[in-house]
């Protein structure tokens, strides 16, 4: 879909004999040489390919590829809270409503796409919805024991690189022992090579995932956030679509203040 302009336009340099800049070191700020267009190429083609570039120029990369939502969520049940700018749930007697996506007689909408908010029911057990009350997207479920899903979901195929599965406990003066897969993590963020997304899953969209199982001890809450480091700083500076929160019910309920509970989804 979004991708197509930009291998239209790869072939037709391609064809023309022209060499294309490359990517030296995956760490550093990326930066492309120049792409000049060849004496070799005809007029027309040197004029089509002028227009491509200055159109996704101007619209910026996501004109040409739209970016891919990393979802992360339990195998379990669990209750998705969604921000009412972003989704709102459809009644039976809506005629968008589809029974197909209905979870105790209620459906999942994503407003901004006016469609069915298929991204958010790749977790296969949901039990409710709720309306968050700190304007995030995200799974919730009680306990500290979980197999999570790394899922990725796209309008196209592609894969994604370099990919921070980020812990986030509360109270933050905690440090909760982390375990993937039985083996301790060392901080608070495990690392995952890549991603390939390719498997059409209906609906235009395409989606892959990988599995962990998790258990973690020592904090209140645990809220995990997933994003691929496509700058190559290993810092997390954007806004996860969908998250996923965990709370262990044995650990005593601190007094809380307003401060401290905003601390909880502060973004680190």
């Amino acid at each position: 879909m979004g991708a197509a302009p930009i291998s239209w336009l790869s072939r037709l340099f391609e064809k023309e004999n022209v060499r294309h800049a490359e990517y030296v070191c995956p760490w550093e700020p990326q930066r492309p040489r120049e792409l000049p267009f060849p004496k070799a190429m005809s007029s027309w083609h040197r004029s089509i390919a002028a227009l491509i570039l200055v159109v996704l120029v101007v619209l910026g990369p996501g004109a040409a590829l739209a970016d891919v939502g990393l979802l992360v969520y339990p195998t379990q049940y669990v209750t998705f809270r969604y921000d009412p700018a972003d989704y709102e749930v459809k009644q039976p007697a809506d005629p968008n409503f589809d029974p197909a996506y209905a979870v105790s007689g209620s459906m999942l909408w994503n407003r901004p796409e006016n469609r069915v908010a298929f991204e958010v029911y790749r977790a296969q057990f949901i039990s409710g919805f709720e309306t968050s009350a700190t304007g995030r997207n995200e799974y919730y479920m009680a306990g500290n024991l979980a197999t999570i899903c790394v899922d990725g979901f796209s309008e196209y195929p592609r894969q994604l690189n370099d990919i921070y599965v980020e812990f986030q406990p509360f109270p933050p003066t905690s440090s909760p022992n982390i375990f993937v897969d039985g083996v301790r993590v060392v901080g608070l963020r495990y690392y995952i090579s890549q991603l390939v997304i390719a498997t059409p899953v209906g609906n235009g969209f395409y989606s892959d995932r990988l599995q962990f199982q998790l258990r973690w001890l020592g904090a209140q809450y645990v809220r995990i956030i997933v994003y691929a480091d496509k700058n190559g700083n290993r810092v997390f500076d954007g806004e996860p679509s969908v998250g996923f929160l965990m709370e262990d019910l044995t650990v005593p309920t601190q007094e809380r203040t307003w401060g401290g509970i905003k601390s909880l989804y502060d973004d680190r």
